[in-house]
């Protein structure tokens, strides 16, 4: 293989090496920007107020017991249809939490 051709192979290993060493770091920091939120009182985020009184009349009580149930057992709760769903994936998709 050419010298030249050999190097500028190795320059581009490096340069997605270092792309993948970057997202990997974004990767953790959404994870601990998500974590923070777990704990949060359902009344403390930012939740319409349907959303809400429909999510602690079923007994959640966090914003983490809400991120993780499945969007078919959050709208099987009475009060919750596909308008609630939507305002709670708003929410979630306006601080960048997995859902």
């Amino acid at each position: 293989m050419d010298n030249k051709l050999s190097e500028a192979l190795l320059c581009k290993i490096d340069t997605m090496m270092k792309d993948l060493q970057e997202m990997k770091k974004q990767i953790l920091l959404s994870q601990q920007d998500t974590a923070r939120f777990d704990d949060m009182d359902i009344w403390d985020f930012e939740f319409s107020t349907r959303a809400t009184r429909a999510l602690e009349a079923a007994g959640i009580r966090t914003v983490g017991e809400v991120r993780r149930m499945s969007k078919t057992a959050i709208i099987e709760i009475p009060n919750c249809g596909a308008r609630t769903l939507a305002d709670i994936e708003d929410a979630f998709r306006a601080h960048n939490i997995k859902f």
